[in-house]
């Protein structure tokens, strides 16, 4: 029996801290933290009315002392089903050797937005990754091929420093932003991958 795919919120509190987004969210945030909940619910009540990232959670006298660029996005969550297609991978079991290096990419493209004029970090919540073999019938003589599938929910925010912020500005930069996934991946693996993302 598969173990459950839990919910990880990772989270931060940025005017709290000083950073200037060179290094990895979890190396360079004090505050930065991690949760692990069951349901998506939990999930978009902790992004939504708990998170210390959220403009709206703030009071007036901290935001006063924030330089917002607003892109006009409502400034919620976007929630994203994802899957990674191994076109050159038959099964899911050849990726075992790189699983938790494959998991650490994706979970470091999560953390930092890396488009132009978009550079720096979002809280968001990653349901774990599943690995699996998709069956290619009409492709023999190959069986099918390895992906990897999970969801993820990104505030639509993007922070460069305690002090400044970007809002309401993913999801018009989602075929970008997932295309930055897709090539990371070829970068540091050895894999040739093609991502499809769905909005839910």
């Amino acid at each position: 029996m598969s173990s459950p795919r839990h919910w990880k919120i990772v989270d931060f509190a940025p005017h709290q801290d000083i950073f200037n987004c060179k290094g990895n969210l979890d190396r360079t945030i004090q505050s930065y933290s991690e949760t692990v909940c069951d349901n998506v619910a939990d999930v978009f009540n902790h992004l939504l009315l708990q998170s210390q990232a959220s403009m709206r959670n703030l009071d007036s006298f901290i935001t006063s002392n924030i330089e917002q660029d607003d892109n006009g996005e409502p400034d919620g969550a976007v929630y994203y089903h994802v899957t990674i297609d191994f076109e050159d991978v038959t099964e899911a079991s050849e990726l075992s050797h790189d699983r938790t290096a494959l998991i650490e990419i994706i979970e470091d493209w999560c953390a930092k937005c890396n488009l132009p004029s978009l550079r720096g970090y979002r809280t968001y919540a990653i349901k774990r990754p599943k690995f699996s073999t998709v069956s290619d019938f009409l492709a023999a003589p190959r069986a099918g091929h390895a992906k990897i599938s999970f969801d993820v929910v990104f505030q639509n925010a993007v922070w460069y420093s305690g002090r400044r912020v970007t809002t309401g500005c993913l999801t018009g930069v989602a075929n970008a932003d997932f295309q930055v996934l897709a090539t990371t991946i070829e970068e540091l693996s050895d894999y040739t991958v093609n991502v499809e993302f769905v909005s839910l």
